[in-house]
C-alpha cells in the first residue's frame, strides 16, 4: 500500500492506496474519518473522502442514489437540517477478503426536529435511534461507491411516517395494500 496521504480536514490525514488494497489500519482511518465528518456535519471533510464520480445508494437518500461528490453532499445536508443532532457512533469494521471493500455497522441517533424533504415529513422532536450497514469500495484511496441500508421502516414508524405493529393504522394499511395489490396483479394480468 502507497503512503501517499489525503487531506479530509484540519489536521486530519487518511492513508491513500495506489493499488487499491485496502488493509485493517486504512480501513480504520477511512471510517472514523467518516464518522468525524458526520458528527461534525462536515461537507467539505465529507467531499475529501469521496471520489468526484463516486456512486452511493443509500436507503435514506430520497430517490436512494446520489451520483459525485455534490450529490452525497446535499443529501447528507438534507438529512442534517431534519436531524440536527445526527451522530454515528460504532462502528465495526470489516475488511473484504479481497480487500478492496470495508463494511461498516454503525448506529445513528438524532432528533426529527427539522423537515425531512423530500418527501416532506414534517418534524416530530422524535428521538430516532437506528442501526445501519455501509459498504465503501475505493478508487485511489476515496471512497468510489458506498452501498448503505438503514431499516427504513423502523426509522418511519419513529417519525410516525409508519404505523406501529398491531395498531388500527397498520390494519387500515395492509387493507389500502390489499387494494392496491388487486389494482396491481389485474394490471398485470391485462
Amino acid at each position: 500500500m502507497a503512503d501517499e496521504r489525503t487531506d479530509v480536514g484540519p489536521g486530519r490525514f487518511v492513508r491513500a492506496s495506489n493499488d487499491d488494497q485496502i488493509d485493517e489500519s486504512f480501513a480504520q482511518e477511512v471510517t472514523e474519518s467518516w464518522r468525524e465528518a458526520f458528527n461534525a456535519h462536515d461537507g467539505a471533510a465529507h467531499r475529501a473522502l469521496l471520489a468526484q464520480d463516486v456512486h452511493f445508494e443509500d436507503s435514506a437518500f430520497y430517490g436512494g442514489v446520489a451520483h459525485g461528490r455534490e450529490q452525497v453532499v446535499a443529501a447528507l445536508e438534507a438529512g442534517f437540517r431534519a436531524l440536527p443532532d445526527a451522530r454515528l457512533d460504532g462502528p465495526e469494521v470489516f475488511v473484504s477478503l479481497d480487500r478492496r471493500k470495508v463494511a461498516v455497522s454503525w448506529k445513528l441517533t438524532g432528533t426529527h426536529l427539522g423537515p425531512l424533504d423530500p418527501p416532506g415529513f414534517a418534524p416530530t422532536g422524535a428521538r430516532i435511534e437506528a442501526v445501519g450497514f455501509e459498504q465503501f469500495e475505493f478508487r485511489g484511496g476515496l471512497i468510489s461507491r458506498a452501498l448503505v441500508r438503514w431499516d427504513m421502516g423502523d426509522i418511519a414508524r419513529q417519525i410516525g411516517a409508519a404505523p406501529e405493529p398491531g395498531s388500527r393504522g397498520e390494519r387500515v394499511a395492509v387493507g389500502l395494500q390489499r387494494l392496491t395489490a388487486r389494482g396491481m396483479r389485474k394490471k398485470a394480468g391485462s
